[in-house]
């Protein structure tokens, strides 16, 4: 794939109606900008210091410019406002953008590889989700991380438990009423009582 010409100059009102394309490259307050005129020529690029002057920025791109950026942190945001004000957005998966990045891993390299993996016709875009979709997806992703953990503590417990030749029994419930038991004895032991022996195993 051929390498995009480009030219050293910062973005100003001026360059916009040469753009097509332009590709952003995300982070928390500093934005890298790439455009591109429809023969795939960088002709501009900017490095943007703050979500406020970003967002300046954006308001000026005509509703015929694509933008192009990868998935991360804050990219469905930022494509659901573009598309509010009208412009086509791409969100393109980062492991495939890393295909097009030449030389070392900086913010302008990043960007002109968004440019380039946006001309690749092999990568699908990610599809730019509701407010309310990505709060499902995000409730999704917390069970399933509650549910991770909760099974992990669960192997943990039975472990350690059988270092002591203890077998519990992998389903919650009747391991968790064989920790009961076995805190119950343990209280009466302490406490002077004479209880029961410890179970060695839990149906």
């Amino acid at each position: 794939m051929s390498k995009h010409t480009t030219i050293n100059k910062s973005l100003s009102p001026a360059d916009l109606p040469a753009c097509t394309t332009v590709a952003v490259d995300l982070a928390k307050n500093v934005f890298q900008v790439a455009g591109e005129d429809p023969l795939g020529q960088v002709v501009h690029e900017q490095r943007i210091k703050s979500r406020e002057a970003f967002l300046r920025f954006l308001h000026q791109l005509s509703a015929d410019v694509t933008v192009l950026m990868e998935t991360g942190p804050g990219a469905q945001a930022w494509a659901r406002l573009l598309q509010a004000q009208g412009n086509p957005v791409w969100i393109l998966p980062a492991q495939r953008v890393a295909e097009h990045r030449s030389g070392a891993k900086n913010d302008r390299n990043d960007v002109l590889a968004i440019l380039r993996a946006g001309r690749d016709q092999k990568i699908a875009a990610v599809p730019v989700k509701s407010e309310s979709a990505l709060a499902m997806q995000a409730l999704h992703r917390v069970r399933q991380g509650c549910m991770r953990r909760h099974t992990a503590l669960g192997n943990q417990m039975r472990g350690l438990l059988l270092e002591h030749g203890i077998a519990m029994a992998l389903k919650n419930r009747p391991m968790a009423q064989g920790v009961t038991d076995m805190v119950r004895i343990s209280d009466a032991r302490m406490s002077g009582s004479r209880g029961s022996e410890v179970p060695r195993h839990s149906h």
